[in-house]
């Protein structure tokens, strides 16, 4: 791993990413500390975090959703025909959006529309 420090700016670089300084007061005054190589790491290994959260987290609303509609697919259900193979397919789009998306935040992400 490739780790060096700015001089002048105390921004750290490991592997090819920028890590800003850590401002420090000391009672008087502001001081930039560079990051150490393990403080890099550690944020590297933080930030290779988000998106496993981030996708879990949609799977947790998609699964939300899915349940609330859970009825609509049920023998019993008064619905008819047409009004059930539409839920079928807004269904099927919540069932498939992680094939398209990772986040929430995503360009482009919005839920499908209720029929």
């Amino acid at each position: 791993m490739a780790y060096s420090v700015n001089s002048e700016t105390k921004v750290a670089t490991l592997d090819g990413v920028e890590y800003k300084p850590s401002a420090v007061h000391d009672g008087k005054e502001l001081t930039y500390v560079a990051l150490t190589e393990d403080e890099c790491k550690f944020f590297k290994d933080l930030h290779a975090t988000i998106p496993a959260e981030q996708l879990e987290h949609l799977r947790k609303m998609r699964n939300q959703k899915l349940a609330e509609c859970d009825w609509t697919q049920t023998a019993d259900s008064s619905l008819t025909d047409s009004k059930k193979t539409a839920w079928v397919t807004y269904r099927t789009a919540l069932k498939d959006i992680t094939k398209t998306y990772q986040s929430t935040e995503d360009d482009g992400f919005s839920w499908p529309e209720k029929p």
